[in-house]
């Protein structure tokens, strides 16, 4: 006797329905968290619900399945008044009855096929209700955390229009007063239209997530949410791994597996029609009449097996089997598409979180970097170093930044859950308890066999991958110039391993004109003792960063400090055969001053290129 066999005999799916139906199908989360909006998605979305019904709706019919093992008892009775033109007793009345029992002892198995292709179809209900649950708690948490989403974008524009409006009546007060041009007044004023119109479509948005949100969860989000808590080591190492245990625990997966099994019992269902049927049969029968219509009482009692064997039914046998073996190829495919579209959904979210696990990091950076930037520009506005437009140049930048990195958090929290979702993982996940269903191993569910024959995992092109550090030996694919490092070696920085340590042995400071990228003749004789180093020792390298002064704009400054590093490296290219590749050059502005005093001596120290020579070994290995 199966397990379904028994949960169906003992009563358990009437106590799973009455749980179900008074209680909710997960244990109640305290506060206005994700679980506690999830929850209440599950619990009130028409989907989930028909889907349970569904599984209920399953369950009674497996159980009408098992009735066709026991026996059928039939009984009949009437009374009437009869009138007839022969015999000798032309009209009469009277009451007859029978009672019958109707045994199966041998039906060509169809029975048994019967009771196995609805056991099949329950599972098939029960893992169509999880598939179903998992994807309403996704979309649940999709909904909660775009509410939060939103919520910190509209703060973040709300703080760059409170700052280009200050900015804007500033200027406004300057220009009636006659020190602003007008010009500079147009320019804030475009400017603060478009932080408004920033504002706007951000507001706009956040009323359709939580629009969205009422749909799904069935009530206003709540004033204050929770943050939601899903990082990256809630997904498997890599795309194999999280796709091995969704193809186990994925339930889309394992109903289209349990649709074969319910099609494979539908075909010996319907080949049980070439077989013959034996039953026992037994009735008994009382009439209170004759056959001549007499007043004679009489009984009838009677047992025997009884064979049926059908001799042709048109074809029907046949074209039934026939059809019964194409509806497993049908079931076969589905389960097939079933694979690939988990392969697919799996792969772009354990990608995404990838991606994001390491954009996160460098967005940060740029946020905090730009963050730096603006209240440098305000102190510097504030002792008239800058202009209002550099300061709302840098506010813009600052709430571009931010908005980078919230979205890109977000998607991370989201690209979590949809690896779990996609694993069948994500209600567990989330530490939501099922109350009201039964387990799979009450219904007697074994794990599932899978092979790579199905659906392999297939590696894809990881060009798309470059600002990941794949061999983890701290330089980006994009400039890693030697892919495959061991881990823990040391590397140089183009990614190549070094016997030792790479140390500072020597530096100088290349001085420019003004405005130029014109190496000064003072600093020829620097320059020509970093050739000669270098020349003499092929395993050292260079770093050369130029800067430049804080007269002119930050922009045109900062590639007029890329030349000059540049300038350096051609310089020791052409005149000392240096390789290229041992040069790296950097620009970094006026951001890096020596001097921050305003002379012009200070003004033309900063107007340089800093060159730092690596070599390993100590320094008697150095020529």
């Amino acid at each position: 006797m199966s397990i379904i066999k028994k949960i169906m005999e003992s009563g358990a799916v009437a106590v799973f329905a009455a749980t179900c139906l008074s209680a909710p199908l997960f244990a109640q989360a305290k506060g206005d968290s994700a679980v506690d909006a999830i929850r209440k998605a599950i619990e009130t979305n028409p989907e989930v619900r028909a889907s349970w019904h569904q599984f209920l709706v399953a369950g009674h019919e497996t159980k009408t399945a098992y009735g066709g093992y026991k026996p059928s008892l039939d009984a009949s009775a009437r009374y009437g008044l009869e009138n007839r033109n022969y015999g000798p007793v032309d009209e009469y009345d009277g009451y007859d009855g029978q009672v019958t029992l109707t045994q199966m002892l041998y039906d060509g198995f169809q029975t048994q096929s019967s009771v196995q292709r609805f056991e099949e179809r329950q599972l098939v209900s029960y893992f169509d209700l999880l598939g179903q649950i998992e994807e309403t708690s996704l979309e649940a948490l999709r909904s909660y955390l775009d509410v939060a989403r939103q919520r910190e974008l509209v703060a973040l524009a709300r703080d760059n229009l409170q700052t280009h409006q200050d900015v804007y009546d500033q200027v406004s007060e300057s220009a009636e007063a006659g020190v602003a041009r007008a010009a500079d007044l147009e320019q804030v004023s475009g400017r603060l239209s478009l932080a408004e119109a920033n504002l706007f479509t951000v507001a706009s948005n956040l009323h359709d997530v939580q629009a969205r949100y009422l749909r799904i969860i069935g009530e206003k989000p709540p004033t204050e949410l929770e943050e939601v808590q899903l990082a990256a080591d809630l997904v498997p190492p890599s795309v194999t791994d999280a796709l091995s245990i969704a193809y186990e625990g994925n339930p889309s997966f394992r109903a289209a597996h349990r649709e074969i099994k319910a099609a494979e019992a539908s075909v010996e269902e319907n080949r049980s029609g070439f077989h013959p049927k034996v039953d026992l049969v037994a009735s008994y029968g009382h009439r209170s009449y004759d056959d001549l219509g007499f007043d004679n009482s009489e009984t009838d009692g009677r047992i025997g097996i009884e064979l049926n064997v059908n001799l042709y039914r048109g074809g029907s046998d046949r074209a039934r089997v026939r059809g019964a073996y194409e509806q497993v190829n049908v079931a076969k495919d589905l389960r097939d598409k079933a694979c690939v579209d988990i392969r697919q959904e799996i792969q772009i979210a354990f990608n995404d979180v990838r991606n994001l696990e390491n954009q996160i990091p460098i967005l940060n950076s740029h946020r905090l970097s730009s963050a730096r930037v603006r209240t440098a520009y305000k102190d510097q506005f504030d002792i008239g170093e800058r202009t209002l437009l550099d300061v709302l140049d840098a506010e813009n930048e600052y709430f571009d930044a931010s908005r980078a990195y919230a979205n890109a958090v977000y998607d991370r929290k989201l690209a979590v859950a949809r690896v779990q979702a996609g694993m069948g993982h994500l209600v567990s996940s989330l530490g939501l308890v099922r109350d009201g269903l039964p387990s799979m191993e009450e219904l007697g569910v074994s794990p599932l066999e899978i092979t790579d024959s199905v659906c392999p995992a297939v590696a894809l092109d990881d060009s798309v991958n470059l600002l990941l550090d794949s061999d983890k030996d701290g330089v980006k694919n994009y400039k890693d110039r030697c892919p495959g490092t061991a881990l823990g070696a040391r590397v140089d920085v183009k990614g190549c391993e070094v016997a030792s340590k790479l140390e500072v042995v020597k530096t100088a400071v290349i001085e420019f004109a003004n405005d130029s990228a014109r190496i000064e003749p003072t600093s020829q004789e620097y320059l020509d003792d970093i050739g000669r180093f270098l020349t003499q020792n092929p395993e050292a390298q260079v770093e050369i960063v130029g800067h430049a002064s804080r007269t002119g704009a930050p922009a045109y400054n900062q590639a007029l400090s890329l030349r000059r590093a540049e300038a350096v490296a051609q310089v020791l290219a052409d005149r000392y055969g240096i390789d290229r590749q041992r040069l790296t050059t950097e620009g970094q502005g006026f951001y890096q001053p020596r001097f921050s005093l305003g002379s012009a001596a200070a003004l033309n120290a900063n107007r340089r290129a800093d060159v730092r020579v690596l070599a390993s070994g100590s320094s008697s290995q150095l020529k």
